[in-house]
This record gives structure tokens, C-alpha cells and sequence, in this order.
């Protein structure tokens, strides 16, 4: 090809290119938001802000949240009675959660959280779509909205590991 033939490629695809860079993003089909399953596992008498924090910075995210209590998540998780901490549990623990909550689209994500202020501590347990777990747990440490909303960001970004909508 010869340099004048090569002139107009060049400049048709600079346009393209730049027109791709500058067009905003445009949801297409297939594209959801990631599907949440909530789980507040802090005794039942417990409401903390925290818990509220957490809830508001995931709501601004790209999720749909689902929520059930944390006696049911026990029950159906097989730990109603053994007393064993959420961050010892195993992915497979929570498969029959993800089907008692009825959803459009299944459940991606599960983010149990335990979080006690008074006691100045949090457990977090979060399995991914990758099917991964990953555990948070804080102790001796303000539990205040600064540090509920750094949990949150740390959930957000496991949570969508492995996520392809």
C-alpha cells in the first residue's frame, strides 16, 4: 500500500478510536448488577450503625441486596447449634441460603456480617462468585462509621470477584 492509500486509514481509525474513548458506557444486554445476599449475624437484639453503614455504601454500588436473618442463615448453613464463628465457615455451608432466597437472576455474592461495637470488634465473611471465601475480622478497634465504611469497600471489592454478568 502506498503511503497516500495509508493516510485515510490512518485518520478514519484515529476518529474511531477517539469517538469509542469519549462515548460514555451504555449498558448492553446481558450486563446486571451484582446480586447480593446480606446477612446481618449480630444477635437478633443488636441493630448497629454499622450495619447501616455498610448497607448504604453497598446499596451505591452496583448490587441488588437481598437480605435474611442470621438464625435462618444459621439454620440453614448447619450451625444453628454448634457455635462455630462465620469466619470458620466454608463456602459450601451457605448453598441452601442462596436457594431459599427466591431472585430474577441467582444469588452471586453472600457478605455475612457480625458486628459488635460494644465489644469493639467485626467478622466479616464474604464467598465471591469465584466461589472464594474471604474473612475480616477486627477486634479491639472503634467500630464507627470511618471503619464500617472501609469494611464495606473491602466487601465491595471481594464481592465482585469473579462476577461476569
Amino acid at each position: 500500500m502506498t503511503e497516500t492509500c495509508r493516510a485515510p486509514l490512518l485518520i478514519a481509525s484515529g476518529i474511531l478510536a477517539t469517538l469509542a474513548l469519549a462515548s460514555p458506557f451504555v449498558a448492553r444486554a446481558g450486563d446486571r448488577k451484582l446480586e447480593v445476599l446480606l446477612v446481618n449475624m449480630a444477635p437478633a437484639s443488636a441493630q448497629p450503625d454499622c450495619m447501616r453503614d455498610i448497607t448504604r455504601i453497598l446499596r451505591h454500588e452496583d448490587t441488588t441486596l437481598h437480605r435474611i436473618g442470621g438464625d435462618r442463615t444459621r439454620e440453614l448453613a448447619g450451625h444453628e447449634d454448634d457455635g462455630l464463628p462465620i469466619t470458620e465457615w466454608r463456602a459450601d455451608d451457605l448453598d441452601a441460603a442462596t436457594r431459599v432466597v427466591r431472585t430474577e437472576t441467582p444469588i452471586d455474592t453472600i457478605v455475612l456480617v457480625d458486628c459488635r461495637p460494644e465489644e469493639g470488634r467485626a467478622d466479616v465473611w464474604v464467598r465471591a462468585p469465584s466461589r472464594g471465601v474471604s474473612r475480616l475480622s477486627l477486634r479491639n478497634t472503634a467500630i464507627d462509621t470511618e471503619r464500617a465504611e472501609w469494611i464495606a469497600r473491602m466487601v465491595v471489592m471481594q464481592a465482585f470477584v469473579g462476577f461476569s454478568p
